[in-house]
């Protein structure tokens, strides 16, 4: 499970259940997943091939003050639900490492998603 907190109250959250076809230890993905983040917490989600922005300003919605671009992992926990995505945890796992290796790049959201910039007290330009 991973999350979007904005700098207000605002939280946004997504689940989703891997195939693990290698059977990997949850304590070793945890491993892995925490050392590819920043401060083994925190990535950009628009950086990853496979993890959406759950930021509403990806969804199309102004881009206001207490927006920014970093995402925050919740949880990786075992279930037995059935996937409800056609990828692997390796596959994600190694997305992460990807790009934690070369480094999270920061970025302001009116830069990125510009037609929803803020404006002087938050309209849209």
């Amino acid at each position: 499970m991973y999350a979007y907190r904005d700098g207000g109250s605002g939280e946004w959250r997504a689940a989703i259940v891997l195939h693990n076809p290698l059977y990997r230890q949850v304590g070793e993905v945890r491993a892995r997943v925490g050392a590819a983040l920043d401060e083994r917490a925190y990535f950009i989600a628009e950086q990853t091939k496979h993890l959406r922005s759950l930021a509403p300003y990806s969804q199309g919605r102004r881009v206001t003050e207490n927006d920014h671009c970093w995402h925050v992992l919740v949880a990786i926990e075992t279930t037995c639900q059935q996937p409800t995505s056609a990828l692997s945890i390796d596959t994600l796992v190694l997305d992460l490492e990807r790009v934690g290796s070369a480094g999270w790049e920061f970025f302001l959201p009116e830069q990125r998603y510009p037609r929803t910039r803020r404006g002087w007290r938050g309209q849209v330009l």
